[in-house]
């Protein structure tokens, strides 16, 4: 470095910026370089004035042990504890939901993999540099981010698909129960590794008895159908879901509340099914929304009420839950708390009939059938037929209000 200074004729003060390349063992001199405690071939300290009034000014190839070696010349540099790292962005819930109600059934979680989009950001050497030194939630957190590039492809030669695993191992063995968590995501669904659903097993049951809430949902799932070496057993699901539920997670409040509609697991009582739905529904969970406006329409746990019931039914649908859109069509069609609409029956059925929805597309053919609008018409012509053409023509009656309201 102090070779390349001499040639170039650059004073050490007038840099304005350093890119750093090589070899591991050359990164634990780093910090002493940059903080001139380190001269190189005896000559003065080098003194890089513009790179310490702003480290930014670094640069590394993006590969782990560089990024490590900046992280310490960071720190170096700054002379002061680090900044927090800011928390990734909350992930929406994804997890997808049944189709229909029936006894006994669950809605079963999505592969919460979760990572961080922001991977390139200022702190991440410190991320490297606190992981390295033991930080649980630093390596938590550097996990999501080498594996959300792994999923997105962002990776060339030098990366190792396997990293991901390696952080959340080491904060799992730290009790993160998030890494736990993931752990038994990857073990699951074979990604990263080769699936091994006794060790996700292990790994849900280690997060969820320290209270992580969806792995105690996930795990009441697995008792609810059995997964692995866990036997199903309605009673112990029940047992989780109730758990995870009354720390709010939604998804679970609904699966226990088809626990309690039907009695699996537990004594039945609509009432508190209706009590666990409204939860879930409240934090505009999708199944609970559609479940709960089944029992307003069938007066199960609450008054019957067909106007409540297409409310619930309404905001799950618009979600583009197809049960729901099945069961709004047919208020619709019947004008079941709502005035009756035949071609609004019939957009909904289509919406529905699209996502393979048997039920819908068995009511869209008989309502066409019977009524046969221009619009009707057309909603079965754009589905049996899905021709550009038709589709086209379904979206200009909704926009000009064609034989159905805009």
């Amino acid at each position: 470095f102090q070779s390349f200074l001499q040639a170039g004729n650059v004073r050490p003060e007038d840099l304005d910026l350093v890119v750093l390349t090589g070899g591991h063992s050359q990164w634990y001199f780093v910090e002493e370089l940059l903080l001139d405690q380190l001269p190189l071939d005896g000559s003065a300290p080098l003194g890089l004035t513009k790179i310490k009034n702003d480290f930014s000014r670094i640069r590394s190839i993006s590969l782990p042990q560089q990024t490590v070696a900046i992280g310490l010349a960071y720190m170096g540099l700054r002379k002061e504890e680090p900044e927090p790292i800011p928390e990734p962005a909350p992930q929406p819930e994804t997890a997808p939901q049944p189709e229909s109600k029936v006894e006994g059934d669950t809605v079963s979680p999505s592969p919460e993999e979760s990572t961080d989009q922001n991977a390139d950001s200022p702190n991440m050497s410190e991320l490297y540099y606190q992981a390295e030194c033991g930080d649980a939630e630093a390596q938590f957190k550097l996990g999501r981010v080498c594996m959300g590039r792994i999923s997105r492809n962002e990776v060339d030669a030098h990366t190792d698909p396997t990293e991901p695993l390696k952080w959340f191992l080491l904060a799992a063995t730290q009790g993160h129960t998030g890494a736990q968590f993931q752990l038994g995501n990857i073990y699951k669904h074979g990604v990263i590794v080769k699936a091994n659903k006794p060790e996700a097993v292990r790994w849900y049951r280690m997060a969820a008895e320290h209270g992580h809430a969806r792995a105690q949902c996930m795990l009441g799932d697995f008792y609810s159908h059995g997964f692995g070496d866990v036997q199903c057993d309605k009673t112990e699901a029940a047992n989780w879901y109730q758990r995870s539920a009354a720390q709010g997670y939604a998804q679970a409040q609904c699966s226990l509340g088809v626990c309690y509609e039907f009695g699996t697991g537990v004594v039945k009582d609509p009432n508190e099914a209706v009590k666990w739905y409204h939860a879930a529904a409240e934090q505009n969970y999708a199944a609970a929304q559609c479940n709960l406006g089944n029992c307003y329409a069938n007066g199960s746990g609450v008054a019957m009420n067909f106007a409540e019931a297409v409310k619930w039914y309404r905001k799950a649908a618009e979600q583009n839950y197809a049960d729901a859109q099945c069961r709004l069509g047919f208020c619709y069609e019947s004008g079941i708390g709502v005035d009756k609409n035949i071609n609004t029956a019939a957009s909904w059925y289509l919406k529905a009939a699209e996502q393979g929805h048997s039920e819908a597309q068995t009511s869209l053919e008989l309502l066409c059938q019977k009524n046969q609008t221009p619009f009707t018409i057309l909603c079965r012509r754009a589905f049996i037929l899905g021709i550009a053409d038709s589709q086209y023509a379904l979206a200009d009656a909704y926009s000009h209000g064609t034989n159905i309201d805009q």
